[in-house]
């Protein structure tokens, strides 16, 4: 309620009580999920593993939650990755592809130096001059403070340095399936 001065008094059973206790929860959950992150970063060692069997487990865990990803090769390839990291960052991604579209592609591409994990959705995409952005720690562009339909902006910069830690990079383009097309790229 507001006094004649224009202060607003807080009362512990209030809507600005409940608000504030909201926004406390969700930075705890935030900085939570980020030190979870940066204390198993290094702690995993990397070893050699078929690019095409993480990505058919990944895919695997999907469709027991009868989630629509496929996965296409365009062969296999062998390279140094931290199991649990490669995971994580799949997820991330995936993660982001089904929040805000219905399915999702991964196909395995093989170079000669290198092999690119591209993922494509059908969500409505990012803007261009957005996508560096959503590589920053917490930036979400869904306006909403709700963690269950926005996320806490950790996603896909986790999933960049986790990108880093292989010695590869991420990149975002606009999908031919008129959404987001993530592009993943590994050293051999």
């Amino acid at each position: 309620t507001n006094n004649l001065l224009g202060v607003v008094l807080i009362t512990p059973d209030g809507e600005e009580v409940r608000e504030l206790a909201g926004d406390v929860q969700q930075m705890e959950h935030m900085i939570q999920e980020y030190l979870d992150f940066v204390r198993g970063a290094d702690r995993e060692e990397a070893s050699r593993v078929s690019v095409w069997a993480m990505l058919g487990a990944i895919v695997s865990d999907y469709h027991r939650l009868n989630a629509d990803v496929t996965l296409t090769s365009g062969g296999d390839v062998t390279t140094g990755l931290r199991p649990s990291g490669f995971r994580r960052m799949m997820h991330n991604i995936i993660d982001n592809a089904l929040r805000y579209g219905k399915h999702c592609d991964i196909a395995l591409r093989i170079a000669a130096n290198y092999c690119e994990i591209v993922i494509d959705d059908d969500c409505p995409g990012i803007p261009a001059e957005m996508r560096e952005e959503v590589f920053k720690p917490f930036a979400r562009l869904e306006a909403s403070r709700n963690v269950k339909t926005g996320g806490v902006g950790l996603g896909l910069s986790i999933a960049r340095d986790i990108a880093l830690a292989h010695g590869g990079g991420i990149s975002l383009e606009s999908s031919p399936k008129q959404g987001l097309r993530v592009i993943i790229r590994l050293p051999l």
